[in-house]
């Protein structure tokens, strides 16, 4: 098995004076700085899950972002700082130091139980601190989404870890991984949070069916009650002899009110239509007018 590449020294640097900070602040307080790059890896990881989860168009939750960053500190940091110091500790116990089987071990023990432990804290954290779901809605989500995302990271970090323990050294593997983990955590946001943009994408369709239906409902409403007025008014094309009159009597009545003698109005000569009389016998009399 090849050696592991030394990445700090005169022959090696990248960085500049960057990478040359680091290493002097990783030495001094190795733990603090692990916690700083992972909050600033996984910060930058949420904020990118955002912009894909919008697709651009929409702005950056810079609240989430701000708790994925405190949990890549204060969790992942110290936790991954000690998982592969004591990973380091465990093959050179057993003897496999600078081995083929070394690195198979630490990958095979690092996707058994670092994995799935990560991913679960990550999906606690996310659903429970950063979405506000009740446990109850965590079981559930976790009954559907653990397994798909186990699978879908085992096909991902194992190869990537064969690399990482052979030719990373241990004090800068955390810092490997977190570099992966930039995208890593891309895929890991938008699986936490697909299904509540679905949900709302759905909310939003159903409102728009409710919408349309109360419109309808309204429009059949409206044409209800001109059918029934048009059948209870009268058409005007051809009035009744009955309506006739009873508008010639109110007309009357109107004209009695505002005379002021008995005989006559601003109406008076408007008569009811009464029905034709029959003719007069000859030699009759004619009618007197009233």
């Amino acid at each position: 098995m090849a050696a592991a590449v030394t990445i700090s020294g005169p022959g090696f640097n990248p960085f500049g004076r960057v990478w040359a900070a680091y290493e002097r602040s990783l030495r001094r307080r190795p733990v603090l700085t692990q916690a700083a790059s992972s909050a600033l890896l996984w910060g930058l990881g949420d904020a990118m899950a955002q912009r894909i989860e919008t697709r651009g168009r929409g702005g950056v939750d810079s609240r989430r972002v701000a708790l994925t960053a405190a949990f890549g500190g204060a969790v992942i940091g110290p936790a991954g700082h000690g998982w592969y110091l004591m990973l380091e500790s465990l093959v050179l116990k057993l003897g496999l130091a600078c081995s083929i089987k070394s690195m198979l071990l630490k990958v095979a023990v690092d996707n058994l139980l670092y994995s799935p432990a990560y991913v679960l804290a990550f999906f606690a954290f996310g659903c429970m601190a950063i979405d506000g779901l009740s446990p109850a809605q965590f079981s559930a989500k976790m009954r559907q989404e653990f397994l798909p995302t186990m699978l879908a990271e085992a096909m991902v970090w194992p190869p990537y870890m064969c690399a990482v323990f052979s030719r990373v050294p241990v004090q800068h593997q955390l810092l490997a991984v977190n570099v992966a983990t930039l995208f890593d955590v891309c895929f890991l946001s938008w699986m936490r949070t697909k299904d509540d943009a679905g949900q709302m994408a759905g909310q939003a369709q159903q409102q728009q069916q409710h919408q349309q239906q109360g419109a309808e409902a309204f429009a059949d409403v409206v044409r209800s009650r001109d059918a029934a007025a048009a059948a209870l008014l009268p058409r005007r094309d051809a009035p009744s002899d009955e309506n006739l009159n009873l508008g010639r009597m109110a007309l009357m009545a109107a004209s009695a009110t505002c005379s002021t003698s008995g005989c006559g109005g601003l109406f008076w000569g408007l008569r009811p239509v009464a029905p034709a009389a029959p003719s007069a016998a000859p030699g009759a009399a004619p009618p007197v007018a009233c």
